[in-house]
């Protein structure tokens, strides 16, 4: 009987290992990484720049970006109003001197948006400026150049 209990016993012991392992990892190397990534995770509004200058649009974007170490996923949205009208997915990477390079597609079938940017962290850690490069495949214009700057909201 004694060593059913000692089965059970490890058998509990090893699920409660995975589970730390599985949940507490990115924790820990979150804090190995602190001091040596810049932390972006966070809401991001993209605006877009004319010659320095703000574009006036109706539609606004919206960045919800999560980190693990250099490692940056997301979501970009974009409103028309209250109204999501795209929705894409990031994926990229931060290095320690604070370059944010992403690329985003679309998450639907029904827009057909690929782009990437290479962007920098300015002013303690608020803002971001850059440059995109967008291409619709659905569309016939060119590819997009552009400059953005991007401010943390939440």
């Amino acid at each position: 009987m004694s060593i059913f209990f000692a089965g059970v016993l490890s058998s509990l012991v090893a699920v409660f290992i995975v589970f730390l392992a599985k949940n507490q990892v990115h924790h820990v190397v979150n804090l190995v990484f602190f001091k040596v990534y810049p932390k972006i995770s966070g809401k991001w509004q993209i605006i877009h720049l004319t010659e320095g200058e703000k574009n006036e649009s109706k539609t606004r974007d919206v960045m919800e970006l999560t980190q693990f170490g250099s490692k940056v996923g997301g979501l970009n949205r974009t409103y028309d109003g209250d109204r999501v009208v795209v929705e894409d997915k990031i994926t990229g990477n931060i290095t320690a001197s604070g370059v944010f390079k992403f690329s985003w597609e679309s998450k639907t079938s029904e827009h057909h948006d690929y782009g990437t940017a290479f962007v920098r962290i300015l002013t303690q850690k608020k803002e971001m400026r850059g440059y995109v490069i967008t291409m619709c495949c659905n569309c016939e214009a060119n590819p997009a150049f552009g400059e953005v700057l991007i401010k943390k909201i939440e």
